[in-house]
């Protein structure tokens, strides 16, 4: 009888357009936790291969984003929430033979408090209300609602129904539309060299760099997570892209250095990666939110080098393969009232602490 049940209300659930509630006051601490790790699996050089490229150029990277959403008021199609960065981090270590090397991401965001008011237009107005603003340009990036939103069906989906996912949908969805803000990267100066925060790890750019396509199926309505019914949508993307020309100088291993072009030399360099993705989206029925997303899967990047004679010599190719595996989950947590002044109190107390 149980069963039968908690199908006919997930029914009843499913007949309805599954959308994201915002009710005034409510509050999600939203986790999501990234690991990227890779390595060098193949190096060849004229079409030899080659076997002592010492340990592989392994590579791990690490980030983790956390915020607090509390509706502030939802008024007649006008939404104002309060989002409070708790840890925006990253992290990460690579090794190449007996060379090993850690490196932390900063953000801007870590620590503040921003709130976000998009009016019955659709404008979005923000303004940071503890910490230090990061520039306008990031903060315009950032929308009141969830990102996962994004992934919700089309009205009208029924059970076992599929849909298309878009780069630009996608995009949204995983949060690439905001990284290069969460996490800004170096940039070339006019001498070659590296400037600004954060060098931004190798395959985790690739993420936000990548065009990205997929398919969602809308799974299941009577599954359950933590005894919560919910919503299973399966997923399956797919990004690509090609790789940048790595900056003069070069951070690779002393060998793949030794192929990256010279300054002012016509060097040719191809390079392309593709992610394979798979996984799951769950959304809270009764609560009417998104409550957990998990994604693994597959990396793989070729970059092919051409070095062409020099002073009576011969020419000189060499192609390099790496891949990696990717896991990343982005848990939603309902806080109580009280949890909910504690985060922003939390908030408020570390700012203080840094001032």
């Amino acid at each position: 009888m149980l069963r039968i049940t908690t199908v006919l209300v997930a029914s009843a659930f499913g007949l309805q357009q599954l959308s994201t509630d915002y009710p005034t006051g409510r509050a999600l601490r939203v986790s999501s936790d990234l690991e990227f790790t890779s390595e060098t699996t193949e190096m060849v050089r004229d079409g030899e291969p080659i076997t002592d490229f010492r340990g592989g150029g392994e590579r791990s990277e690490r980030r983790r984003v956390q915020f607090v959403d509390t509706v502030l008021a939802n008024d007649d199609g006008a939404l104002r929430v309060e989002r409070a960065f708790e840890d925006v981090t990253g992290i990460s270590e690579s090794t190449f033979g007996e060379n090993e090397r850690s490196e932390e991401e900063e953000s801007p965001f870590d620590g503040i408090v921003v709130e976000l008011v998009r009016d019955e237009d659709g404008d979005v107005e923000f303004e940071v209300t503890e910490g230090s603003a990061p520039e306008d340009e990031a903060l315009e990036a950032l929308r009141p609602e969830l990102a996962l939103d994004a992934l919700l069906p089309p009205e009208g989906t029924e059970l076992d129904g599929t849909w298309d996912l878009d780069d630009a949908t996608l995009r949204r969805a995983l949060g690439l539309d905001v990284d290069a803000h969460l996490f800004p990267r170096d940039e070339d100066d006019e001498d070659g060299g590296r400037r600004g925060r954060g060098r931004g790890a190798s395959g985790l750019r690739s993420l936000a760099e990548a065009t990205w396509e997929g398919t969602a199926t809308l799974a299941a309505l009577d599954a359950e997570q933590d005894g919560v019914l919910c919503a299973r949508i399966a997923l399956e993307i797919r990004g690509e892209g090609e790789l940048p020309d790595p900056p003069a100088g070069g951070r690779g291993g002393r060998r793949e250095r030794s192929f990256e072009p010279a300054p002012g030399r016509p060097e040719r360099i191809d390079g392309s990666f593709e992610f394979e993705l798979r996984g799951e989206f769950l959304f809270a029925l009764e609560g009417r939110h998104p409550l957990l997303l998990e994604l693994a899967g597959d990396y793989r990047s070729e970059r092919d080098f051409e070095r062409p004679a020099r002073d009576g010599g011969s020419s000189s190719s060499m192609s390099i393969t790496r891949e990696g595996q990717l896991e990343w989950v982005v848990a939603l947590e309902l806080l109580e009232t009280s949890q909910a002044v504690e985060a922003s109190a939390k908030s408020e107390g570390e700012d203080e602490e840094d001032d």
